[in-house]
């Protein structure tokens, strides 16, 4: 999926002087192999080992869907099922689209709870809106799509996005339940955008079995991997 990725972004980056950057939030980030060795300490001959394996065993295979490498994305953590690109995005792709990954409910990290007063939620909404009138009513008409992330929810009169609340509260998914009791408890499930593969559940797929090329036909609907 890396590399599919890579492959992605390099076609995308055709008109400029460079191939990919080094930038997570354009292209892909990278540790040299000192860093990486430094940071896994006393675990660090056992894991190159094992990456140069699984380096050498799949080396030059990509996704594609109609003969093009994809937008190959993933996440940390899904909501139990992922997200399509248009929900996210606003940009609708055939292979990126909502798939069951039951499988993240199971990580520790699946549910995440942010607590805030209601001075602390002012503050932190201030640069969309100002909270006003009880508490309580706040929050309205939060609409949901089948994932479980929040579309759109009117605060004080204002509709935002969740990934705009998400961004603003620092809430680790978009996928989110919201309840007042003297304070804010936001209830988050996952972590990530939700769209593509769940780093966690393809975890799980290949603790129940499966190999790779089963995993990434899965999360990416429709595609092919050549090579």
């Amino acid at each position: 999926a890396a590399y599919t990725f890579a492959c992605y972004r390099r076609k995308a980056n055709r008109d400029r002087s460079y191939d990919l950057t080094t930038d997570s939030t354009l292209d892909q980030s990278f540790t040299e192999r000192a860093k990486a060795k430094e940071k896994w300490g006393e675990k660090a001959e056992e894991n190159e080992k094992k990456l140069d394996g699984i380096l050498e065993e799949v080396k030059g295979q990509y996704l594609t869907y109609d003969g093009q490498p994809v937008l190959a994305v993933y996440h940390a953590i899904s909501s139990g099922k992922t997200e399509s690109s248009e929900t996210v995005w606003g940009n609708a792709l055939p292979y990126l689209q909502p798939v069951s990954s039951p499988g993240d409910a199971l990580s520790p990290d699946y549910i995440s709870r942010v607590t805030l007063s209601a001075e602390k939620l002012a503050s932190l909404l201030s640069e969309e809106c100002d909270l006003s009138g009880e508490e309580k009513e706040y929050f309205k008409n939060i609409k949901k799509t089948p994932s479980g992330t929040v579309e759109e929810v009117t605060v004080c009169g204002k509709v935002l996005s969740g990934s705009r609340i998400r961004s603003l509260l620092a809430l680790r998914s978009a996928a989110f339940e919201i309840v007042y009791d003297k304070e804010f408890v936001f209830t988050v499930y996952g972590y990530g955008h939700g769209v593509g593969m769940s780093q966690y559940g393809a975890g799980q797929m290949a603790k129940q079995g499966s190999d790779y090329r089963e995993i990434l036909e899965h999360y990416y609907t429709g595609c092919t991997l050549e090579g």
